[in-house]
């Protein structure tokens, strides 16, 4: 988010302050430069130069109450605008609500409170302390509250109607209804009598007092409206009783998964604000994210004519409307849909409310719609949108990414969503098989940091899932093969990089030593590992008991025995050396050498004993594939516009390790960098084939 396109700091922490006491934002106020879609009847706060300014909006009519450059000053009247307004989140509502939506309504009338204070910051009352001027507010307000109070209460009581129109409000949308996403909006008349709102985010439904009755009506289509029945009894039970059908109603209407989905995202916390990739700064990379979450299922764009905004409309899954684009002249991205119901919805719960027009917050943003879009319309299950390199070259190549830009806004975000989904992380082939292209270890990384493992035998869609082997939709096999796994890593500590699921044999396997491929599983009666590795036979061990946690300990301990009785002790002290991971990035800042400067590096660290058995060159890439001393196969890639170096070595059994000797550095393309790079290469090569001869 750049400075200019944020609000002021201090708005934006008078914001979280508000959250915290309980008020929502969008439905009771608006801080000016935050987008959100706002209920008609909102206390808003902005600055003006260098003034903050106050005002109560309602239906569309601003009222300022107060503009001052003192924050402390402008705090004290918004808040008490909010008090004012009688929420059912607000801590305590001072009186009533104003009058909505009234042709030529009068302007809201002050409290004598306002009045003092606003007398003295005008300077009169000079002659008077601070104390005696509070003091005679106090007692005229509270003189004037008791009076109003028992006004309202008697004529409300002989009526038999809410003595405050916002208690109506309160009755409809309590906080539990509010904070599980069933009443997701709504807005009270001015006389008290009739409600307006959401349903789930989904539908409109009316609820409306009568002379000693409620009605009511729920939207359900585009002209659709259904009228519940009439009740009749005070007018507390019988609003609440049609509440209640519009809820059974909503709820046979609307999709189960949908509603499901909706409760639990309603369950999180909310998310703090996603940052990376920089700003957006036209409509057509705007487009261009839209086009890659939403593919096919989105059609042509149509300007949107508002001068307020620079956006357009597409048609989504040939049934609701999404608007994106700038709002005007901040050049904030907005996103929202619109329902053929007529419901909007642009920020769901569990989701932060600010995005200014930051690359990773906007692609978070259309992913989660498009998500609602699914659930909605109850589409077709589909996962997590497959990790296609391709795919991901292309995108960094259009939007000018680094490596670590495109991880931080791209795959980080996809991997968080499909984690608090329950979905899986799919790849077209086994991404095991595919040598370091300088974003693929970054990905499976993040995809193990998040406590998804890699399954290497293909699932029924002909795909390979990055599941979590404990979550709610994992088979019996997967569950026994996560159980490997964490067995493996607790056994054998460093010593194992790289984790991978084998649901077809309920195993689960790991690079051990950085030298071989190790596989465990359980049987009846015990546990079974194999040693595989390139130029040696694979070598089957067992461990028998009834106790599995026993069995596969042995047996892990079998092999790593095994494994290290193959190599010299000089290759294990190198391995052992730094814990994993504890590597750091060289940078060398200097001219980028390119592959001419890979393959001299080589030749001074290996002479003439290797060769290159390959090249990849495309928009975002391009590679060596080596063969060293007739034994090793090896990649080296630079990737991305900051020619990221990467690195791997076939180390058998179809596995590429990434993380030689036991760390994956992350490094540049500049002389320094290679030669680091190759040096650890020919280092890894020399202390492996020499065990082996």
């Amino acid at each position: 988010m750049s400075a200019d396109h944020a609000p002021a700091p201090e708005l934006v922490a008078l914001q979280q302050d508000a959250e915290r006491r309980g008020y929502v934002y969008g439905t009771d106020f608006v801080v000016r430069g935050v987008p959100t879609t706002a209920s008609s009847e909102v206390v808003v706060i902005g600055r003006e130069g260098d003034h903050y300014v106050v005002t109560y909006r309602d239906m569309g009519r601003d009222r300022e109450r107060v503009r001052t450059r003192d924050l402390v000053a402008a705090r004290a009247v918004f808040f008490e605008e909010l008090e004012r307004l009688g929420r059912p989140w607000a801590p305590a509502p001072a009186d009533d609500v104003p009058t909505r939506g009234t042709a030529g309504a009068e302007p809201v009338t002050r409290s004598p409170r306002e009045g003092f204070e606003e007398a003295q910051r005008g300077g009169l009352f000079a002659g008077m302390t601070g104390d005696e001027v509070e003091a005679r507010a106090a007692a005229a307000d509270a003189g004037a509250a008791a009076g109003e109070q028992d006004v309202a209460a008697d004529g409300a009581a002989a009526a038999d109607r809410p003595a405050r129109p916002g208690d109506l409000y309160r009755l409809v949308a309590t906080p539990e209804r509010v904070g599980g996403a069933v009443v997701t909006s709504g807005a009270v008349s001015g006389d008290g009598t009739t409600f307006e709102g959401e349903l789930f985010h989904a539908l409109p439904f009316r609820v409306r007092l009568e002379d000693g009755a409620a009605t009511g009506s729920v939207t359900t289509g585009p002209g659709q409206v259904v009228d519940l029945r009439r009740v009749e009894g005070p007018w507390a039970a019988a609003a609440d009783a049609v509440v209640a059908q519009a809820l059974e109603l909503a709820r046979t209407r609307l999709p189960g998964r949908y509603l499901g989905w909706l409760e639990r995202r309603a369950a999180r916390p909310r998310a703090d604000a996603r940052r990376g990739g920089g700003d957006l700064t036209s409509l057509d990379e705007v487009e261009r994210l839209v086009r890659a979450e939403f593919g096919d299922a989105v059609d042509a764009p149509v300007p949107l004519v508002d001068p307020s905004f620079e956006a357009v409309r597409h048609r989504v899954h040939g049934t609701l409307d999404l608007t994106v684009g700038f709002e005007l002249p901040r050049r904030n991205v907005v996103a929202g849909l619109t329902l053929p119901t007529g419901a909007g919805v642009s920020v769901l719960p569990g989701e932060y409310l600010w995005g200014g027009s930051n690359l990773e917050a906007v692609r978070h943003r259309l992913a989660v719609l498009h998500e609602f879009c699914r659930e909605l319309l109850d589409l077709a299950p589909e996962p997590a949108t497959t990790l296609h390199l391709p795919q991901a070259a292309r995108e960094r190549a259009e939007q000018d990414l680094s490596v670590e830009q495109y991880v931080d806004a791209y795959v980080v975000p996809f991997v968080e969503d499909a984690v608090a989904s329950g979905k899986p992380v799919t790849f077209p082939v086994d991404p095991c098989t595919v040598p370091d292209d300088g974003v693929l270890a970054r990905q499976l990384e993040v995809l193990t940091e998040r406590g998804l493992l890699v399954d290497r035998d293909a699932h029924a869609d002909g795909l390979w899932h990055a599941v979590r082997p404990q979550g709610r939709a994992a088979s019996a096999a997967l569950e026994w093969a996560g159980w490997c796994a964490d067995a493996m890593v607790a056994v054998l500590g460093d010593d194992v990089a790289e984790p991978r699921l084998r649901s077809a044999s309920t195993a689960a396997e790991g690079v051990l030593l950085g030298a071989y491929v190790v596989t465990v599983g359980v049987r009846p009666g015990g546990a079974w590992a194999r040693l595989d590795g390139f130029g040696a036979p694979s070598l089957e061990l067992a461990a028998e008991g009834d106790d599995p946690a026993r069995a596969v300990r042995d047996v892990l301990v079998q092999a790593r025995d095994r494994a290290s009785a193959t190599l010299p002790d000089a290759y294990l002290t190198r391995y052992r050396r730094d814990p994993r991971g504890a590597g750091t990035a060289l940078r060398g800042y200097a001219q980028d050498p390119g592959l001419a400067g890979v393959e001299q590096a080589l030749a001074q660290s290996l002479g003439t004993d290797w060769a290159v058995l390959g090249r990849r060159r495309d928009d975002d890439v391009e590679g060596l594939a080596l063969g060293i001393r007739r034994r090793v196969s090896a990649h080296v890639a630079l990737r991305g516009p900051e020619r990221a170096l990467a690195r791997s070595v076939d180390v058998g059994a179809g596995r590429h390790l990434y993380s030689l000797f036991g760390g994956r550095v992350p490094l540049d393309s500049a002389p320094a960098s290679v030669g680091r790079a190759v040096g650890e290469l020919a280092e890894w090569v020399t202390l492996r084939v020499g065990a082996t001869t």
